[in-house]
Protein backbone atom coordinates (compact mmCIF):
# COMPACT_ATOMS: atom_id res chain seq x y z
CA UNK A 1 0.00 0.00 0.00
CA UNK A 2 3.24 2.20 0.63
CA UNK A 3 4.20 1.90 -2.78
CA UNK A 4 0.77 2.29 -4.22
CA UNK A 5 0.78 5.64 -2.21
CA UNK A 6 4.35 6.95 -3.31
CA UNK A 7 3.02 5.87 -6.94
CA UNK A 8 -0.26 7.81 -6.79
CA UNK A 9 1.87 11.04 -5.53
CA UNK A 10 4.51 10.61 -8.03
CA UNK A 11 1.47 10.16 -10.85
CA UNK A 12 -0.01 13.71 -9.45
CA UNK A 13 3.02 15.35 -9.02
CA UNK A 14 4.36 14.67 -12.48
CA UNK A 15 0.82 15.47 -13.61
CA UNK A 16 1.10 18.66 -11.85
CA UNK A 17 4.26 19.46 -13.37
CA UNK A 18 3.06 18.64 -17.28
CA UNK A 19 -0.40 20.78 -16.56
CA UNK A 20 1.87 23.66 -15.76
CA UNK A 21 4.23 23.12 -18.55
CA UNK A 22 2.07 22.75 -21.25
CA UNK A 23 -0.08 26.19 -19.59
CA UNK A 24 3.24 28.11 -19.43
CA UNK A 25 4.18 26.88 -23.13
CA UNK A 26 0.74 28.14 -24.10
CA UNK A 27 0.96 31.43 -22.69
CA UNK A 28 4.65 31.45 -24.23
CA UNK A 29 3.58 30.93 -27.83
CA UNK A 30 0.82 33.53 -27.48
CA UNK A 31 0.86 36.59 -29.73
CA UNK A 32 0.60 39.93 -28.62
CA UNK A 33 -0.32 42.39 -31.52
CA UNK A 34 -0.13 45.92 -30.62
CA UNK A 35 -1.36 48.71 -32.94
CA UNK A 36 0.37 51.42 -34.04
CA UNK A 37 -1.32 54.63 -34.91
CA UNK A 38 0.61 56.92 -37.55
CA UNK A 39 0.08 60.43 -37.65
CA UNK A 40 0.89 62.22 -41.09
CA UNK A 41 1.97 65.75 -40.86
CA UNK A 42 1.62 68.30 -43.63
CA UNK A 43 4.82 69.81 -44.28
CA UNK A 44 4.92 73.44 -44.66
CA UNK A 45 5.38 74.80 -48.09
CA UNK A 46 5.51 78.48 -49.22
CA UNK A 47 3.05 79.21 -51.26
CA UNK A 48 1.64 82.10 -53.40
CA UNK A 49 -1.95 83.06 -53.35
CA UNK A 50 -3.85 85.35 -55.34
CA UNK A 51 -7.83 85.74 -55.96
CA UNK A 52 -11.16 87.57 -55.63
CA UNK A 53 -13.25 88.80 -52.51
CA UNK A 54 -16.56 90.25 -52.67
CA UNK A 55 -18.82 92.02 -49.57
CA UNK A 56 -19.31 95.29 -48.14
CA UNK A 57 -17.95 98.11 -47.37
CA UNK A 58 -19.23 101.04 -45.51
CA UNK A 59 -18.16 104.36 -44.82
CA UNK A 60 -20.08 107.96 -43.05
CA UNK A 61 -21.64 108.56 -46.16
CA UNK A 62 -22.55 105.14 -48.24
CA UNK A 63 -23.20 101.28 -47.45
CA UNK A 64 -22.51 99.77 -50.49
CA UNK A 65 -20.91 96.63 -52.52
CA UNK A 66 -17.12 96.46 -52.85
CA UNK A 67 -14.54 94.23 -53.62
CA UNK A 68 -10.83 93.11 -53.48
CA UNK A 69 -8.46 91.80 -55.26
CA UNK A 70 -5.84 89.93 -52.83
CA UNK A 71 -2.54 88.45 -53.68
CA UNK A 72 -0.28 87.20 -51.17
CA UNK A 73 3.30 85.63 -50.29
CA UNK A 74 3.44 83.07 -47.50
CA UNK A 75 6.84 82.55 -46.71
CA UNK A 76 6.74 80.89 -43.04
CA UNK A 77 3.92 79.09 -41.52
CA UNK A 78 3.30 82.31 -39.33
CA UNK A 79 3.19 84.86 -41.67
CA UNK A 80 2.57 86.83 -44.87
CA UNK A 81 3.08 89.55 -46.98
CA UNK A 82 0.43 90.78 -48.91
CA UNK A 83 -0.76 93.09 -52.15
CA UNK A 84 -4.43 94.09 -52.25
CA UNK A 85 -6.61 95.93 -55.17
CA UNK A 86 -9.75 97.17 -53.21
CA UNK A 87 -13.27 99.19 -54.53
CA UNK A 88 -14.46 100.08 -51.22
CA UNK A 89 -17.81 100.09 -53.30
CA UNK A 90 -19.90 103.53 -54.36
CA UNK A 91 -18.28 106.18 -52.20
CA UNK A 92 -15.40 106.09 -55.06
CA UNK A 93 -12.93 105.10 -52.19
CA UNK A 94 -10.52 102.22 -54.60
CA UNK A 95 -7.02 101.98 -54.16
CA UNK A 96 -4.04 99.54 -52.89
CA UNK A 97 -3.06 98.03 -49.66
CA UNK A 98 0.26 96.83 -48.97
CA UNK A 99 0.99 94.85 -45.55
CA UNK A 100 1.98 91.80 -43.43
CA UNK A 101 -0.27 89.11 -42.62
CA UNK A 102 0.53 87.13 -39.18
CA UNK A 103 -0.98 84.04 -39.24
CA UNK A 104 -1.65 81.94 -36.24
CA UNK A 105 -2.46 77.76 -37.53
CA UNK A 106 -5.70 76.63 -35.54
CA UNK A 107 -6.71 73.25 -36.92
CA UNK A 108 -5.65 71.81 -39.86
CA UNK A 109 -6.48 73.75 -42.98
CA UNK A 110 -8.07 76.66 -40.76
CA UNK A 111 -6.31 79.65 -39.75
CA UNK A 112 -6.52 83.43 -38.34
CA UNK A 113 -4.89 86.14 -39.57
CA UNK A 114 -4.08 89.53 -38.88
CA UNK A 115 -3.24 92.14 -41.47
CA UNK A 116 -1.62 95.41 -40.58
CA UNK A 117 -0.31 97.55 -43.63
CA UNK A 118 -0.74 100.74 -45.48
CA UNK A 119 -3.58 102.26 -47.30
CA UNK A 120 -3.02 103.90 -50.96
CA UNK A 121 -5.81 105.67 -52.82
CA UNK A 122 -7.07 109.16 -54.40
CA UNK A 123 -8.36 109.92 -50.64
CA UNK A 124 -5.40 110.14 -49.10
CA UNK A 125 -2.28 107.61 -47.54
CA UNK A 126 -3.14 106.00 -43.70
CA UNK A 127 -2.43 103.01 -42.20
CA UNK A 128 -4.67 99.65 -42.16
CA UNK A 129 -5.48 96.99 -40.23
CA UNK A 130 -7.91 93.78 -40.34
CA UNK A 131 -8.08 90.55 -39.62
CA UNK A 132 -10.11 87.35 -40.53
CA UNK A 133 -10.36 83.20 -40.96
CA UNK A 134 -8.93 81.35 -44.04
CA UNK A 135 -9.70 77.48 -44.79
CA UNK A 136 -7.92 75.55 -47.28
CA UNK A 137 -10.30 73.49 -48.81
CA UNK A 138 -9.53 69.72 -48.66
CA UNK A 139 -9.79 68.93 -52.81
CA UNK A 140 -7.50 65.52 -53.22
CA UNK A 141 -7.02 66.75 -57.17
CA UNK A 142 -5.59 70.05 -56.20
CA UNK A 143 -3.39 68.62 -53.22
CA UNK A 144 -2.08 66.24 -55.59
CA UNK A 145 -0.98 69.12 -58.15
CA UNK A 146 0.16 71.57 -55.61
CA UNK A 147 -2.62 73.83 -55.67
CA UNK A 148 -4.42 75.30 -52.37
CA UNK A 149 -7.68 76.21 -52.63
CA UNK A 150 -8.67 78.08 -50.13
CA UNK A 151 -11.53 80.12 -48.42
CA UNK A 152 -10.94 83.48 -47.06
CA UNK A 153 -13.34 85.77 -44.91
CA UNK A 154 -11.45 89.33 -44.08
CA UNK A 155 -12.03 92.40 -42.13
CA UNK A 156 -10.03 95.40 -42.91
CA UNK A 157 -10.25 98.93 -41.24
CA UNK A 158 -8.71 101.93 -43.96
CA UNK A 159 -7.92 105.30 -41.83
CA UNK A 160 -9.11 106.82 -44.87
CA UNK A 161 -12.01 109.93 -45.81
CA UNK A 162 -13.01 109.52 -42.08
CA UNK A 163 -12.64 105.49 -42.01
CA UNK A 164 -13.71 103.18 -44.51
CA UNK A 165 -14.74 99.17 -43.11
CA UNK A 166 -14.71 96.68 -45.76
CA UNK A 167 -15.86 92.95 -45.09
CA UNK A 168 -15.10 90.29 -48.32
CA UNK A 169 -15.58 86.64 -48.47
CA UNK A 170 -14.17 85.26 -51.39
CA UNK A 171 -11.66 82.44 -52.62
CA UNK A 172 -7.63 82.19 -53.36
CA UNK A 173 -5.27 80.01 -55.63
CA UNK A 174 -2.35 79.01 -53.85
CA UNK A 175 0.33 77.67 -55.54
CA UNK A 176 3.35 75.81 -54.11
CA UNK A 177 6.11 73.35 -54.78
Amino acid sequence: MIRSASAFRALAVTAVVVLAGSTLARAAETTVTTTVETKTETKFMPTIYFGPGFGWGHTDDDDSFAWSIWSAMRLSEYGAIQIEYFDAGGNGIEGGYFGLMPILPVAHGLTVFGQVGLAVADAGDDVAGGGGLMYVLPIEWFEKNHVDVTARLDYKYLNLDDGVHMLTFGFMMGLHK
